[in-house]
């Protein structure tokens, strides 16, 4: 089960293949940029045993709020250069 099948409300959609995505509300957000980059990193199979698979998605939970919360920083320190 991938991370985009367990958050809500993305503002994109996997393409058909599943190595792409449609954008469906104009721009990415930082929380898209972050499922991204997140399910690059890591994957969880729907096959994989409960147990296993449990702890797989609390860890991948973790390394998308990690990154979400850099690239929000990212944003913010961009913009506030910017307005210098």
């Amino acid at each position: 089960m991938s991370l985009i099948k367990n958050l809500e409300n993305t503002s994109f959609a996997l393409s058909p293949s599943g190595n792409g995505i449609a954008i469906t509300n104009g721009q990415r957000s930082p929380r898209d940029w972050a499922i991204l980059a997140t399910t690059k990193i890591m994957e969880v199979a729907d096959t994989a045993p409960q147990p296993i698979r449990d702890q797989a998605l609390a860890f991948q939970k973790q390394v998308f709020q990690v990154i979400e919360n850099y690239i929000k920083m990212a944003v913010e320190e961009q913009r506030a250069y910017i307005n210098v």
